[in-house]
């Protein structure tokens, strides 16, 4: 099964000058969102060649301008949906959680700010100390955050990775 990633869009933008740029980079380019990166192409100073950078213009190399991905990425930005925030419950009081009484205060984040997921510590025991999660604790609250992060974004996808762990008899 191929699953593609609806949070993660990569562009490729082949042409000659044009498409690296030629225009003058004016200060309304140089306001980026947190969500748009681009890929270096070339090492420079402000760039190493195949790694991720905030996509401050100028994009393809350090010694281009202003080009038509600077504006595409950011248009697409406009109306793409911005990726979950999973917040998750700390050890509950009834466990024994020294911090449970965050977690009315946690729930209520869902109320505060949008495209905001709770993750439930159910079933999740402590560790000695009450304020961390045990071994299996941990595996159980990575469980929840894989089908809480499913969930928000392919509930499709949830329901077989639910499938899945029933029918391996792994605890949720």
């Amino acid at each position: 099964m191929s699953v593609q990633d609806q949070n993660f869009w990569i562009f490729l933008c082949f042409g000659q000058s044009n498409m690296a740029g030629q225009a003058p980079i004016e200060q309304q380019d140089l306001m980026v969102s947190d969500r748009f990166f681009s890929m270096a192409t070339t090492d420079g100073p402000d760039r190493q060649l195949g790694t991720w950078r905030k996509a401050v213009p100028p994009l393809c190399r350090a010694d281009a301008n202003l080009g038509p991905a600077d504006w595409f990425g950011r248009t697409l930005l406009e109306v793409a949906p911005a990726l979950p925030l999973l917040v998750g419950e700390v050890v509950r009081s009834e466990y024994g959680g020294i911090c449970g009484h965050a977690n009315p205060t946690i729930n209520d984040m869902v109320n505060r700010y949008p495209n905001t997921y709770v993750v439930s510590s159910e079933g999740c025991l402590p560790c000695d100390d009450y304020l961390h999660f045990s071994g299996e604790g941990y595996r159980l609250l990575g469980r929840h955050y894989a089908l809480r992060y499913l969930e928000a974004t392919n509930p499709q996808l949830a329901e077989v990775c639910r499938k899945k762990i029933a029918s391996a008899n792994i605890k949720l």
